[in-house]
């Protein structure tokens, strides 16, 4: 009986079809020109692992969409706050609503590492803003 039911579910979780036409091979699809993805850099605010805490595998790095003026975050994060950083020094900041799926960038072009806090980890990759 329990073998029937277990086939009987995954048969219906095969011909299941989820609306996740968005979602080709772990990156999003988007009909916006200069789009591109990036896999950002995941850092641990505070490194330093007790004793009594449990291992854990490192987490997987968020993937981003960006087209050139707006980063596309498709919802994935709480509340943080977003930086751009020019030679290590903050030269933009701003804060980001929880599920976010869009932020518009400021009209500064140039190249800066974009560093996304969230307290616990900090998101970062190196980020070109071109001008319009």
């Amino acid at each position: 009986m329990k073998k029937g039911i277990l086939t009987l579910l995954l048969c219906v979780s095969f011909l299941a079809e989820g609306n996740a036409a968005c979602l080709r091979d772990g990156y999003y699809e988007t009909g916006i020109a200069n789009y591109v993805t990036i896999e950002l850099r995941c850092e641990y605010i505070n490194p330093t692992i007790k004793a009594t805490e449990i291992k854990r595998a490192p987490m997987k790095a968020p993937t981003i969409g960006f087209d050139g003026r707006t980063l596309y975050l498709y919802g994935q994060f709480g509340g943080l706050t977003l930086e751009l950083a020019d030679n290590g020094a903050a030269v933009y900041s701003t804060v980001v609503e929880p599920n976010a799926n869009e932020v518009a960038l400021p009209d500064m072009p140039g190249t800066y590492e974009l560093r996304l806090c969230d307290g616990r980890f900090v998101y970062s990759c190196e980020l070109e803003i071109g001008c319009f």
